[in-house]
């Protein structure tokens, strides 16, 4: 087969017979996971366009292989001598095992090359090989030599199919690293994955009474509504915290249809709330679908909080939300580092839903499958409704088709629109635009994109979001954009209170977590004129709440602002993270 005269035809059967290979290299009994006991073998070799490596132990005398590697070399490392490639191939095959190899008493390397038996005994090293052996001299190891014919594991780990210049391998090993590079973000977000197409399932009267019967409080607590009398404290007194907690709120628990419910009275509904009293077994299955779905954003403390509280409550609600929200290994690889010291803010506060709005354009290094490779970011600062419009480019034109159409037709043409000096905002088009809408265009400082908070902080909430979601090639992350802002627009805005919702159409949409369970049993409709009254006065008292919530948050934001940066302090044992600097062509997105 290799001479050139003959053809090979590559055939279903064959390509069956390489999957089956393939399986079998990669699964037990060929691959095996490591032991505290058993000696470590590495077995490493080079060739022209490639170097591999097999992490193997010796289990119960047999050698069980447990780490295959292997990777390409550079155009500089294709032009090394013969056995400046094999000590290549140590070094960074003992590097990629060094959470197996570091700190064991010995283990050893074999290679096909003899002259690397005298690897420690290099007269007067400098440069590379010098540097190359200071970081082998921190394990203990001894170097073997076995014959090539017998070599054959790590010798087909070096090779390439073809030559270093094809083109099809060329990318098939950049889909590779960038598979390995995203391996972290597919791992933490193992959880996610499922849910980004299934729901859980949907929770009757039936379902949700039964589950609170499992639940020793709520059970207890169930008889007590049943017999409609509340026991005496002596009797109530020797049991837990939480059904002590119900003892006191026993007259805000109502029954309905065998569930029992809190019942709240807020002033910006013309029905009471009710939340489901939420058995144990159901509060982690409720806040991952709040959290980790698409629909759920991955926000912060806060903003699960609220949602979550809209429907559900138990005793504890905020600690069990902190404590998870805390440990949210997706949350935590994304959350950012602390900034530098800062100058004194100021500040525009609007007074008016759509008087004043701010535009930026987010920009991403990977095209998506549709062809975009932007999104519009709309931000109104007095409601915080937000939205975003992937764009295949960000000319003038393009954006302010997209503001025309999709945002002033639709919201009206706001008095003040923000945006940083990007040339999409400076040009002619986009001025005679707002001159012809009567609209008054400000701008940012150069350099200074602080001077548009509050898009670029939505961008950076964006970012972290699409992170959490997209796949490792990161060109799907418009098709999460209408799930993530609606996410965001249903949350409650930790400056007004109100969810952007609410304070733009006056009322909460409804969400997927809302067909999981039956409606609040006592809410009602009302005829269209009490509901026009209704929506007036709310609007009203709204608007006249978010104004002081604004005032006040504004406020709180310069006097921490004006602060300076706060410098965090560790302490001996203290867990943290370390910070990798992402690939700097997708830095947006990853980890």
């Amino acid at each position: 087969l290799l001479k050139p005269s003959k053809t090979f035809t590559w055939t279903d059967e064959c390509e069956e017979a390489m999957k089956q290979l393939k399986e079998a290299l990669t699964t037990a009994p060929i691959l095996s996971c490591p032991r505290p006991q058993g000696t470590f073998i590495l077995d490493t070799d080079a060739s022209a366009h490639g170097i591999g490596a097999v992490l193997s132990q010796e289990q119960d005398g047999v050698e069980k292989v447990v780490l295959y590697f292997s990777r390409a070399l550079s155009k500089s490392e294709t032009r090394y001598c013969a056995t400046r490639k094999e000590l290549l191939a140590v070094v960074e095959a003992v590097n990629h095992c060094s959470h197996y190899l570091l700190g064991v008493s010995s283990f050893k390397i074999r290679t096909d090359h003899g002259a690397l038996r005298w690897l420690t005994n290099f007269k007067n090293p400098d440069g590379q090989i010098a540097r190359w052996l200071q970081t082998l001299s921190a394990y203990n190891f001894e170097i073997e030599h076995r014959r090539g014919r017998v070599h054959s594991n790590a010798d087909g780990m070096s090779r390439r199919p073809c030559a270093s210049e094809c083109p099809h391998c060329s990318r098939k090993e950049k889909q590779e690293t960038a598979a390995v590079a995203a391996s972290a973000t597919e791992t933490i977000a193992r959880e996610s994955d499922p849910e980004l197409t299934q729901w859980i399932d949907k929770w009757t009267t039936q379902d949700l009474r039964q589950q609170q019967e499992k639940d020793p409080d709520l059970k207890q607590l169930l008889s007590w509504k049943e017999s409609g009398e509340r026991p005496d404290w002596e009797h109530v007194k020797g049991n837990s915290s939480a059904l002590k907690l119900y003892w006191a709120l026993y007259s805000e628990i109502v029954l309905h249809e065998g569930v029992l419910y809190r019942q709240l009275d807020l002033s910006c509904k013309p029905v009471a709330t009710h939340q489901v009293l939420t058995p144990v077994q159901l509060r982690r299955d409720l806040f991952t679908f709040l959290h980790h779905h698409r629909t759920g954003g991955h926000l912060g403390i806060k903003k699960t909080l609220a949602r979550l509280r809209r429907r559900f409550w138990w005793p504890g609600q905020r600690t069990d939300i902190e404590r998870w929200c805390k440990y949210c290994e997706t949350c935590q690889f994304r959350k950012m580092r602390s900034g530098s010291s800062r100058s004194p803010l100021q500040q525009e506060i609007a007074s008016a839903p759509f008087e004043r709005i701010a535009i930026d354009i987010l920009t991403f290094p990977v095209a998506t499958d549709n062809g975009n490779t932007c999104v519009l970011v709309v931000c109104d600062y007095y409601t915080k409704w937000t939205n975003g419009y992937a764009l295949p480019d960000h000319r003038a034109s393009t954006v302010a088709d997209v503001l025309v159409t999709e945002v002033f037709l639709q919201f009206g043409t706001p008095t003040f629109l923000h945006s940083d000096q990007g040339a999409e905002f400076q040009s002619n088009l986009f001025r005679y635009m707002t001159e012809l809408l009567e609209i008054k265009q400000t701008r940012t400082c150069p350099f200074r994109p602080q001077s548009d908070g509050q898009v670029e902080r939505m961008n950076r909430s964006l970012i972290d979001m699409l992170a959490k979601f997209c796949s490792h090639q990161q060109e799907d992350w418009d098709t999460h954009l209408p799930y993530l802002f609606c996410a965001y627009r249903c949350t409650p805005h930790e400056s007004t209170g109100c969810s952007p919702n609410l304070l733009m159409f006056g009322r909460e949409i409804t969400l997927p977590i809302d067909l999981m369970y039956d409606a609040d049993p006592t809410s009602t409709t009302p005829c269209p004129v009490e509901y026009v009254e209704w929506i007036r006065q709310a609007a009203q008292e709204n608007f006249e709440r978010v104004r002081d919530c604004l005032e006040r948050s504004a406020q709180r934001q310069k006097r921490n602002y004006d602060k300076g940066a706060v410098q965090r302090h560790f302490a001996v044992g203290d867990w943290v993270l370390r910070f990798y600097p992402p690939n700097l062509s997708k830095s947006k997105l990853n980890p």
